[in-house]
């Protein structure tokens, strides 16, 4: 009778190492890394000038519940626009404060900053006489220019000014 005389086959760990070190090599290299851009907000040149008194802001609270307060009153999203719109028509330059919770969801988030840009643009485009489509479309692209200085006058009538504060993750703490 055959006795089994075979070997057992090994495999040598040290270039396995190597050739796994290789790879991940290879495949971070080769790899795109998405980064996230957020939100892109063109923020106004820095000045000097005095701010309006504090009664003239407008206030907009988006708590940890997703519930918005407008002005201190519980009130839905959709009821934002005709407000901020009636209040902008009262005081045009005055400032959007708008305040999260860092608990507060963020597609709700961006729903409320959306609205607010809409309300601007409403007024923009109802004081150039077009429509807000045509202002935003302005932003990217060249104006008309015929439409030049009303857009110039319609912006300074009406300027966009949002001033967003995040509680800090301190107070948050505290107050959990």
């Amino acid at each position: 009778m055959k006795t089994n005389s075979r070997k057992n086959p090994e495999i040598s760990a040290g270039s396995l190492a190597d050739i796994a070190f290789l790879l991940l090599i290879f495949f971070m290299i080769t790899t795109t890394w998405q980064v996230e851009a957020g939100l892109r907000m063109l923020l106004p040149p820095a000045r000097s000038s005095p701010k309006p008194p504090q009664q003239e802001a407008f206030h907009i609270l988006l708590n940890a519940r997703s519930e918005l307060l407008i002005q201190e009153q519980l009130l839905p999203l959709d009821s934002l626009s005709n407000r901020l719109l009636a209040y902008l028509d009262l005081y045009p330059k005055a400032p959007v404060h708008f305040e999260s919770s860092r608990a507060s969801p963020y597609g709700q988030y961006v729903a409320v900053l959306d609205e607010i840009h809409r309300s601007y643009y409403q007024l923009q485009a109802e004081f150039m006489g077009v429509s807000p489509q045509e202002l935003r479309r302005w932003n990217t692209e060249a104006p008309p220019p015929a439409l030049e200085a009303r857009l110039e006058a319609a912006r300074e009538r009406f300027p966009i000014r949002i001033s967003e504060k995040t509680p800090r993750l301190e107070d948050v703490l505290v107050s959990e």
